[in-house]
């Protein structure tokens, strides 16, 4: 509503002159807008008085004040904003001052500006749309997400994240978080029983680190998983190799041998039925 009056935070103030129609922007939605900026003493700064102004929303490419009001806005919206200086807030922690930009602030205890958005534009959610570091940025916040559901239990869940990161970043020169995502990738599919993937997904992250032991603790388990008794021997001896007192490869080379032997009494026993 017109003259209505929304504090956006405890830094930022939006009083709308002008209502806007239809929906705010998407994330990763391009904004085109106008903008005067003053001083406290109401002194041009900067703007776009004639040429508008694009930005990507969720992509940090303009002012933090800037984008959490085009955040809120509508398209025709006309709005003034007071922008407060973290720096004169008495309850402004260091990390919220130090997270705010604050080189047309100087002195100044507050900012006034007027902004206007003119259109939306393309919702840029293409990975072919972001630059390598905005990949790599989406890339870590989907292994976040995945390990997240490792610890709670969500395996599936966990596997799609690693999968469509791994994916974002195919192209990039990004090798450690390549590793890391292929390392947590394989946890998930031994822990979904995928066992064919897993072995896949083991071979494939052997490649750039040849002596992380939990790989070959993983693939040792997924070859015992699926009958394939040799292969997991080699992958468990291969990481004892590296290192000699884990536990946990002991542990699982111990059960190899029981499992191996039942299988061994299971097939004799069907093969002794067959001549009875």
């Amino acid at each position: 509503m017109s003259g209505e009056e929304t504090q956006i935070n405890k830094f930022l103030t939006k009083k709308i002159v002008k209502e806007g129609v239809g929906n705010t922007p998407q994330n990763l939605q391009e904004v085109f807008f106008h903008y005067i900026l003053k001083d406290q003493n109401q002194n041009f700064l900067s703007g776009t008085d004639m040429n508008h102004f694009v930005v990507t929303i969720g992509q940090n490419q303009t002012h933090w004040y800037i984008e959490e009001a085009l955040k809120v806005m509508k398209i025709g919206e006309r709005s003034e904003l007071i922008i407060k200086n973290p720096e004169f807030i008495k309850e402004a922690t260091e990390d919220e001052k130090n997270k705010f930009e604050l080189e047309n602030f100087e002195d100044q205890q507050q900012l006034f500006m007027e902004i206007e958005i003119v259109r939306f534009g393309q919702l840029k959610n293409n990975n072919w749309d972001l630059t390598h570091v905005q990949r790599i940025e989406k890339a870590n916040e989907l292994k976040l997400k995945g390990n997240e559901q490792i610890k709670a239990q969500s395996y599936k869940e966990a596997q799609q994240f690693y999968t469509e990161a791994l994916q974002i970043v195919r192209n990039d020169n990004c090798q450690e978080l390549k590793n890391s995502l292929l390392n947590n990738l394989s946890l998930a599919y031994l822990k979904l029983k995928e066992y064919q993937a897993c072995i896949q997904t083991c071979k494939q992250a052997l490649e750039f680190q040849n002596r992380n032991i939990k790989i070959y603790y993983r693939l040792g388990c997924a070859y015992m998983f699926n009958q394939d008794y040799q292969d997991a021997k080699n992958q468990f001896n291969i990481a004892l190799k590296y290192d000699p007192d884990n536990n946990d490869v002991k542990k699982e080379l111990e059960n190899l041998k029981i499992v191996e032997k039942k299988n061994i009494q299971k097939q004799q026993a069907q093969f002794s039925k067959m001549f009875k």
